[in-house]
């Protein structure tokens, strides 16, 4: 096989598609009995050409159509599309060319997502926007600050109104706020209040306060003040949105949110935000010396687009991190609890936090200890928010803060059915109060930093529990992550959780013997998804154990599965 078919089939098996030859080309199947993607590969003139064959009846090649399809060729990002009145078929079809490079990585997966999403797979729904009766359809388009958002808001809405479709635009959004209101749109709604963004502001607050209405003790705090690191980004509107919310219904001595980092305040992410502060361990820029003074003031930051949330303090000696294992932790001790209570009144509903093999071990001790089951998935917030659903209630959160709660439709509506009922007290009913206004915070679409914030403030609160205890619910163990260069990544081949080696079965094995000569020893290797790169991660009882097993791990990978340059 030519180098460069070679590399773009490689590329393709790795996202799980089934590649086979065909008549000089390849064909794509996402699974069994789906409808084939043509790929080509043209050595001499560096093209790679991806086809969607989206046959369906069509009588004749009308003006409508015609339309549709100009518009489409305009307007869908590097995919063109045409009429085969052969096949009776509409084709669509994307390139990547250059006489003087191969595609990188990058160039041909975008190649391919971009054919794979334009896939109609409905053909009476094609036919209907050939004709132009796709008015029953909705779109809900939203935007960010960057300065090219709004131009492309204009040009999306242009094309959807084009092709029939109702279109709502909900202007500068979060990307969580955008799901928000999609879920809305679709009938998800639940008890949301109409109103803007679909009542997104006015739904949290009102979950919140009816979380604080369950407490035994009076909710004012002397620490109420919370720094919000807004990043620089979109989510600096969603904080003020709350803060007049809490303002207005006098929870301001429960939560007074104060942003920091906004939209002109900071660039994008520099040298703030989540993931600068998670891992540079450092505080945010911009923070004033009282700030960075006072023992215990709680502060968080978001990302750009406000869907990961980190929390931070000072404490006494260093600047202390609570990441989202830790926000796992803690709120999943708490829906245990409830859930516990609410037994009499709603059964054993099963309860899961789901973690990646990046998972300190420490948090999975903590939660095992405290009978609340662990499960893994593979790294990506896909995949983790997937292995969620599999509970009745799921809690899912990545070290970089990026999570939310799950819970299960059923679970959720009969919730709202017993707290809708009168009733006397007791520790059931409240304990089902305090679920349904669990369920009623979090996001259910997508992992949501606002919706996170106030439900993890909601629960500190009802347990009066400051955020340095909340830091040290659990002693993280010293981790190291290394890179190892390799001549092919395709030689290792994990589980599906990523935490073993399914193959080569000398290399796990030997991993296994190293982590074992170390107390508390754990450690995992995981070949890059773009490069011939095998990634290394280790954690042991110190410092110095994390380290050498790192680097004896790192060794191994190099002796035992194709090691490049020279051995560590």
């Amino acid at each position: 096989m030519p180098r460069l078919s070679e590399q773009v089939v490689h590329i393709l098996a790795g996202e799980g598609l089934d590649v086979e030859e065909d008549r000089g080309g390849y064909l794509l199947r996402t699974g069994p009995g789906e409808t084939p993607l043509s790929v080509w590969v043209n050595e001499t003139d560096r093209v790679v050409r991806a086809e969607q064959v989206l046959a369906y009846p069509v009588d004749d090649f009308s003006p409508s159509l015609g339309r549709a399809l100009d518009w489409l060729n305009l307007h869908r990002g590097g995919v063109c599309y045409s009429f085969q009145e052969a096949q009776r078929a509409v084709v669509g079809s994307t390139m990547w060319s250059s006489p003087n490079r191969d595609p990188s990585t990058n160039q041909i997966h975008l190649l391919v997502a971009l054919l794979m999403q334009a896939k109609v797979r409905d053909s009476s729904a094609l036919s209907r926007v050939a004709e132009g009766e796709a008015a029953s359809a909705s779109v809900v388009i939203g935007r960010d600050t960057r300065a090219h958002s709004r131009a492309l808001s204009r040009r999306v809405k242009a094309g959807a109104e084009a092709l029939g479709a109702r279109v709502e635009d909900v202007g500068v959004v979060t990307t969580p706020q955008l799901h928000h209101c999609v879920r809305a749109a679709n009938g998800f709604s639940g008890e949301i209040i109409k109103g803007p963004l679909y009542g997104y502001a006015d739904a949290l607050v009102d979950a919140f306060e009816s979380l604080l209405r369950t407490a035994s003790h009076k909710t004012g705090r002397s620490d109420a003040t919370v720094v919000v690191d807004c990043a620089g980004g979109v989510g600096a509107f969603g904080v003020h949105q709350l803060r007049r919310r809490l303002e207005e219904r006098g929870l301001a001595s429960v939560l007074s949110l104060r942003a920091a980092n906004m939209v002109r305040e900071a660039p994008l992410n520099d040298c703030c935000g989540a993931e600068h502060v998670q891992k540079q361990r450092l505080p945010p820029k911009n923070l004033s010396r009282r700030d960075l003074g006072v023992p215990n003031l709680r502060g968080c930051s978001l990302d750009g687009d406000a869907d990961r949330l980190v929390y931070w303090f000072h404490g006494r000696d260093a600047f202390e991190i609570v990441d989202g294992d830790k926000i796992a932790a803690l709120l999943a001790v708490f829906i245990a609890s409830e859930l516990a209570a609410a037994q009499p009144l709603i059964g054993k509903p099963s309860l899961g936090v789901v973690q990646t093999a990046y998972a300190n071990g420490a948090a999975a001790a903590f939660l095992r200890e405290r009978s609340v089951e662990v499960a893994f998935a593979k790294t990506g917030v896909k995949y983790v928010h997937h292995a969620a659903e599999a509970f009745d209630v799921g809690v899912y959160f990545e070290a970089n803060g990026h999570g939310t709660v799950l819970v299960r439709d059923s679970l959720r509506e009969r919730l709202a059915q017993l707290d809708r009922e009168p009733g006397t007290g007791g520790r059931a009913r409240l304990a089902v109060s305090r679920l349904h206004a669990v369920a009623r915070l979090a996001n259910q679409a997508v992992g949501d930093a606002l919706a996170d914030l106030l439900l993890v403030e909601a629960v500190l609160c009802l347990q009066q529990k400051s955020i340095a205890a909340w830091g040290a619910l659990y002693d993280e163990l010293p981790s190291r992550q290394l890179k190892q260069r390799v001549a092919s990544r395709a030689l290792l081949e994990p589980n599906a959780t990523e935490t073993r080696l399914v193959a080569p079965a000398a290399l796990q094995a030997k991993i296994d013997a190293l982590a074992a000569s170390h107390k508390s020893g754990r450690a995992f290797v995981r070949p890059s998804g773009t490069e011939d790169v095998v990634r290394v991660y280790a954690e042991a009882a110190t410092r110095r154990d994390a380290d050498a097993l790192a680097l004896d791990v790192r060794r191994a990978v190099f002796d035992l599965a194709g090691g490049l340059g020279e051995r560590p």
